[in-house]
């Protein structure tokens, strides 16, 4: 049996959770567990194509049976502040201008949903602007989730943790330096620090904030 597969979409105002199970059978089959949660076995001989083709042309369906479902128990609430750009900016401050979102109306995963959206435009568009300037390019760029590391580059694909959206700007291009120098030189000799040093002469104090607002910015 293969690892489900997380697809996140939206279904009747709300960011619903459906996860793709990939088993021996011959009809796919829908269960919603939750109003935001949706399984969905298929068979295994489809194409991830086939299954999101299905999907997209099953929408009313998903919608149905989600609005019939029972809502989650949700214990997380909202924050009251959180951090962006190195400033501490208030939720509602933070939902109406820079998401836009109607923050009365939102539960915690749909604002956190596109909050990781609007982290990965800024953050990958700021990597991809430093790879052109360093001249260093990654095969693959992405956003992470990671609960350890700011940055991973393995295989040359760079991954950025989404709560960087929270540091200031000179800590961001730390991080996207780092990765980038990795591309280069994969450990963390002297060889590699004075490459680091080259391009950023901030290291010091980006890595000084990171580790001291590192809790701030995991909390949410």
């Amino acid at each position: 049996m293969s690892k489900p597969k997380l697809l996140e979409r939206e279904l009747n105002g709300t960011i619903c959770q459906i996860w793709i199970h990939k088993r021996t059978r011959k009809s796919i089959t829908v269960r919603a567990k939750f109003r935001d949660e949706i399984h969905i076995g298929v068979p295994t001989r489809l194409t991830w194509y086939e299954i999101y083709r299905w999907i997209y042309n099953h929408n009313d369906l998903l919608e149905n049976l989600s609005c019939k479902s029972i809502v989650r128990q949700n214990t997380t609430s909202l924050p009251e502040s959180l951090y962006y750009m190195g400033e501490i900016v208030s939720f509602d401050f933070a939902m109406n201008n820079i998401l836009s979102l109607p923050e009365n109306k939102i539960n915690h995963e749909t604002w956190l949903f596109y909050w990781k959206k609007h982290a990965q435009s800024i953050l990958l568009t700021r990597l991809s602007q430093l790879s052109k300037h360093l001249k260093l390019f990654p095969d693959k760029t992405r956003i992470s989730n990671a609960k350890n590391f700011w940055g991973v580059c393995r295989k040359r694909s760079i991954g950025l943790n989404w709560r960087l959206i929270g540091a200031p700007d000179y800590v961001i291009d730390y991080v996207c330096i780092h990765e980038l120098c990795h591309l280069q030189i994969p450990n963390h000799s002297e060889k590699f620090w004075q490459l680091v040093l080259t391009y950023c002469d901030t290291s010091d104090k980006a890595k000084a904030w990171l580790k001291i607002h590192h809790n701030d910015l995991f909390s949410v």
